[in-house]
């Protein structure tokens, strides 16, 4: 069965928006690594969204038909004319790969991607979580602290890494209202 796509070929800075919010979150995320969760790189890579590792997820390198096998027809994507960046949007989930990160048009890699409803959950040493659930389920973790004074949880295989998991909850009720992927490099 042949899908129907919507692919939007960004020809102007307006249609950039979706690159723009992953810098901005990149950016706006530079102070909050100072205390995370440390992971074995291996651990890292084998961090899973809907059972598919980290690093099959990377592997695909954004290639359209790659992650269509993984994930399944995007609700929209945007793919960048130039091969600069490659967006993916799902009912909850959005996910993008960057050339200009790598400084590699033939090497996007994976920039960032962003879980905002239960229909995607993140496993992380084997525990599997997602939007909603307490954080208790994650057991013994650091905290650390937002630049706006905010609680986060983040995992990272060294300290000071370029990429990591950042895990942002209510603190009122101790439930997971984000889950995000950044890649600093």
């Amino acid at each position: 069965m042949v899908h129907q796509k919507k692919i939007q070929i960004v020809t102007n800075l307006r249609n950039m928006k979706n690159i723009t919010i992953i810098l901005l979150i990149a950016f706006s995320s530079l102070g909050q690594c100072q205390t995370g969760n440390i992971i074995t790189e291996s651990e890292f890579d084998n961090i899973k969204i809907n059972g598919i590792s980290l690093l099959n997820i990377k592997n695909t390198l954004g290639e359209q038909n790659a992650m269509e096998s993984l994930f399944g027809v995007p609700n929209d994507e945007t793919i960048d004319p130039d091969g600069e960046f490659t967006n993916f949007e799902y009912n909850g989930f959005s996910i993008g790969f960057s050339a200009l990160l790598s400084g590699d048009l033939n090497q996007p890699i994976l920039g960032a991607f962003q879980i905002t409803n239960g229909n995607y959950n993140i496993s992380i040493q084997d525990i599997t979580f997602t939007i909603g659930d307490n954080i208790s389920l994650l057991g013994n973790i650091v905290f650390n602290t937002t630049n706006n004074g905010s609680p986060s949880i983040v995992y990272m295989h060294c300290e000071g890494c370029n990429n990591f998991i950042i895990i942002r909850f209510n603190q009122l009720t101790n439930t997971i209202t984000d889950i995000q992927y950044i890649e600093q490099s």
